[in-house]
């Protein structure tokens, strides 16, 4: 039963393999658990006070409350799955009640980072140097996710009518404008890629060798560079996305807008920019007005 989740979820679903992984860990660790108590798994029996003992077990050994709601979640979709291919009528989960998770502010780079950053990384004017310059840039102004920026393909990068052609989640496609200056960036990073790079390949970014380059990579080029110029701890391509959305939402855009070119699913997803940005206006206020400050 667990094969054919994963199956319908990959091949049907169109879900990415990441995401997949992460349901089979959290499905099997389940049944992992319920074979140690009772000696076997059957979806067909198992009951809610289980899968509460599951849970419990879960936060006994210190796992988070987000950790537990995406489990939970998993083995919910998995039950639907069940229920709809008439695989079981059984399903535990309409009983159990989701942990509270805490509302984290998403973190975001003020903009005098990103400056100095660009500045730092424009004294390197070799190929690599280049290249990396313009993923912080990219990402700042277009909010790509970083599997989004290393699946980039050449072709879907527009300098003329300024704007990207993603494949995003679910292999959802949207399109995303850019600025002038990031037009002339790629245009620079072209010129200098198809001068050192050998291989043709259909991939935006790459290295010198021609292979693409991976989420990983994208990940630790971002944390690199802005480690450079702040002490945040977090520095990541998930943080510059934060930024990009906090910046249209500060200067007067749509919540809507924001919401179609982050490829968020729903608006629920990008309303928590709406919070970030009250408590930087209430953190400026705290910090400039007279009987404000602390």
């Amino acid at each position: 039963m667990i094969q054919s989740f994963l199956q319908y979820i990959r091949y049907e679903k169109n879900y990415s393999s990441h995401t997949v992984l992460s349901y089979q860990t959290d499905i099997e660790q389940l049944r992992d658990f319920v074979v140690t108590q009772k000696g076997d798994f059957d979806p067909k029996k198992l009951t809610s006070d289980e899968l509460r003992e599951w849970i419990i077990a879960l936060m006994d050994v210190g796992e988070k409350p987000s950790s537990v709601k995406r489990k939970i979640s998993a083995v919910r979709s998995f039950y639907k799955f069940l229920n709809l291919k008439n695989l079981t009528a059984n399903n535990p989960t309409l009983k159990i009640v989701t942990p509270k998770v805490p509302k984290s502010l998403p973190k975001f780079f003020y903009e005098k980072d990103l400056d100095n950053c660009l500045e730092v990384s424009e004294k390197n004017c070799n190929f690599e140097g280049v290249r990396n310059s313009l993923i912080i840039e990219l990402i700042y102004q277009t909010g790509l996710r970083r599997s989004e920026v290393a699946n980039l393909e050449d072709v879907n990068v527009d300098t003329v009518k300024r704007q990207l052609k993603v494949l995003g989640k679910g292999n959802k496609e949207r399109v995303v404008p850019f600025g002038m200056n990031l037009a002339e960036m790629i245009e620079a990073y072209r010129v200098q890629r198809d001068a050192e790079v050998d291989v043709v390949t259909t991939k935006f970014f790459v290295h010198r060798k021609g292979t693409s380059l991976n989420p990983m990579h994208i990940y630790n080029v971002v944390r690199k560079l802005m480690g450079a110029v702040t002490t945040q701890e977090k520095r990541s391509p998930h943080v510059l996305r934060h930024t990009f959305a906090t910046s249209l939402l500060n200067d007067g855009a749509d919540v809507k807008a924001i919401k179609e070119l982050l490829g968020h699913e729903t608006l629920a997803a990008t309303q928590v920019y709406t919070h970030a940005s009250f408590e930087q206006i209430k953190t400026i206020y705290e910090r400039t007005h007279p009987r404000g400050k602390k």
